[in-house]
Parts: C-alpha cells; sequence; structure tokens
C-alpha cells in the first residue's frame, strides 16, 4: 500500500518491498519479534529497528500486531564506517614496514603490529609477552628506569610534543639492532592519560654508516696530527745545520772576494734565508692546523722580495747559458 501510494505521487519506494515480512512472521510465530527494516524512501536510505508483537482479543484470538521502530539509519552508517576503517587500518597495519606498537597506562605493550617479527624475529605475541627490558642492550637497561619515569612525567602535561629514542636491542637469535622510536601519549575522552601510541623503525645502516664515519674521521684526525709533529720535527732538525750553512756565509761574505764572488755569497745568503724562512712557513702550517696561528699584518717591500726570487734563479740560467 504505501509502495503504491509513493509510486502514484512520483517517488520510487523500495522500503517495503526489500523487507521481511515482520508482521506475518509474527502472527505465524504468535511470538515477538525483533527486525532489522530497511530501504530507499523517497531515494533516501532509512533503516528501522523494529520490535512487533502479536495482538490479542478477550478471547485470545489473533488480531494483529503491534510494534514500535527506532530509526537507526545514523547509527548503521557509522558502524558501516567504523568497519571501514578499522578493515583499513588492519590492511595498513599488516603491511607497514615500521612497527606500530600501544602500551597502557603501565607502559605494558598492548597491541604490535606483524612487521615486529621482520625486525626483531619474535611474533607479536611473543613481543608483547617479554618483560620490558629483554632484549635491550646493556647500557640502554640502565637507562630505562630514566626513561619510564620521563615518559610518565611528560604524560602529565597537556599536550606533550612526542618523544624521539634511538636505542639498540636484540635479535631474537642474538645479534644487535638499532631503532628509533617515537612516542606520543594517548588520552581518554576525560583527559586521563591512557598509554603510549609508538612508531619504531630500524637504524642500523644508518648508525652503522655514522659510526665507520666517525671512525675514518678519528683516524684522519690522527693522521694529519702525526703529519704536523712529523714536520713541526723537520723543520726544527733542518733549521739547525741551516743556520750553520748560513753563519758560514755571512763569515765568508766578510773576507776578501771578488766581484763575482760576493754576488755569489750574496745569492747564496738569499737562497738560504728563503729556505729558512719557508722552514718557518711549514712550522706556520702546524700551527695552523692546530688553529694557533696568529696573522702579522705589516707593510713589506715587493720589489725586494721579487728581486730575491730572481737572484735564486739566476744561477741556474747562467750555468745553463
Amino acid at each position: 500500500f504505501f509502495a503504491r501510494r509513493e509510486r502514484e505521487r512520483g517517488h520510487q519506494h523500495t522500503f517495503g518491498e526489500i523487507c521481511v515480512n515482520s508482521d506475518e512472521i509474527v502472527k505465524s510465530s504468535k511470538e515477538p519479534g525483533k527486525f532489522l527494516e530497511d530501504g530507499l524512501v523517497r531515494g533516501k536510505y532509512l533503516a528501522l529497528d523494529v520490535h512487533k508483537a502479536p495482538m490479542f482479543d478477550e478471547q485470545d484470538n489473533l488480531i494483529g500486531t503491534v510494534g514500535a521502530g527506532r530509526d537507526v539509519t545514523r547509527d548503521i552508517a557509522t558502524r558501516n564506517e567504523l568497519r571501514r576503517s578499522e578493515a583499513m587500518f588492519r590492511l595498513l597495519a599488516d603491511n607497514v614496514r615500521d612497527i606500530i606498537w600501544t602500551t597502557d597506562d603501565q607502559l605494558n605493550i598492548t597491541y604490535t603490529t606483524p612487521s615486529i617479527t621482520t625486525l626483531t624475529g619474535y611474533s607479536p605475541e611473543e613481543f608483547q609477552a617479554l618483560p620490558k627490558k629483554e632484549g635491550l642492550a646493556p647500557e640502554v637497561k640502565r637507562l630505562f628506569h630514566s626513561v619510564n619515569r620521563l615518559l610518565r612525567r611528560e604524560a602529565k602535561r597537556k599536550n606533550p610534543n612526542p618523544r624521539l629514542w634511538e636505542f639498540k636491542l636484540f635479535h631474537k637469535d642474538g645479534h644487535p639492532i638499532w631503532v628509533e622510536t617515537s612516542a606520543s601519549a594517548i588520552y581518554s575522552s576525560d583527559g586521563v592519560f591512557e598509554g603510549f601510541v609508538c612508531v619504531t623503525r630500524e637504524t642500523t645502516k644508518r648508525v652503522q654508516v655514522q659510526n665507520e664515519l666517525t671512525k675514518t674521521q678519528k683516524e684522519a684526525l690522527s693522521a694529519s696530527q702525526a703529519k704536523s709533529e712529523f714536520l713541526a720535527n723537520m723543520s726544527h732538525e733542518i733549521r739547525t745545520p741551516m743556520n750553520g750553512v748560513l753563519g758560514m756565509l755571512q763569515l765568508l761574505q766578510k773576507t776578501t772576494l771578488d766581484r763575482e764572488q760576493q754576488e755569489y755569497v750574496e745569492t747564496a745568503l738569499s737562497s738560504g734565508t728563503s729556505l729558512l724562512k719557508i722552514i718557518s712557513d711549514i712550522l706556520d702550517f702546524s700551527k695552523i692546523e692546530a688553529g694557533k696561528i696568529d696573522l702579522e699584518i705589516r707593510p713589506f717591500c715587493v720589489e725586494a722580495v721579487i728581486r730575491s726570487i730572481a737572484a735564486s734563479f739566476d744561477t741556474l740560467i747562467n750555468h745553463d747559458q
């Protein structure tokens, strides 16, 4: 009747067509019943939670049914959305590479994604059953109680920032692995702390690379220090005989020499002095690496420097000619 009436008004009505005939079921069984009656009404979905009971006259003859219906359209939509969300979360949890896990307010693990097996070798059930400190490296065990207290203190704050830790633990077969974990507090609708939701990912390769870089850096620094020490020692060793050579040349310069001999001695003195400056520069190089160099700013004669350099090569040019 309702469907025919709605069609006559121009509406497509299917509510009564796709529902069970609750009236006939109750009349046939003579027992109360509960039914979900749903369908399209004027193009919109409607769902009713219907309770019906048989109705009898004074002679106990069945004369019909009596019932009441409650609109549960929104409830069904909410449940369907919840199922879709749960299915999506389950799909994500079963396929994500990072480990997502939760704790209660006592920091006992309550849930772990299956990816924990790939990381640690333990099944989610085995991992959740482990004592809190099981599998942690000794140095991490010593920090466990401090971290525990910190997490509880942070949880009491309003909207605390997520905490990030990197630490070492052991695989089920015993080999060490490094992980990075981010922990965020979760609260009930009343603001009561309920635990943490955490995301963990393996960082073993990154830590290994960092350790190798640190080792290489230390070795390079050690080699650089050894080189600097060698240069400093050699510079001192060379400077001693060089001072002797320059001293002899200065004494030779005071003897009776012809003009050509005098030029040779002056060139040798100039070259020796330049060499002594180079040795001092080597010492300065060692100071630069040690961060102890002092720059000296003062005027100098460019012409004298060029003349000294040219004189160093003058004897070679003359010798070739």
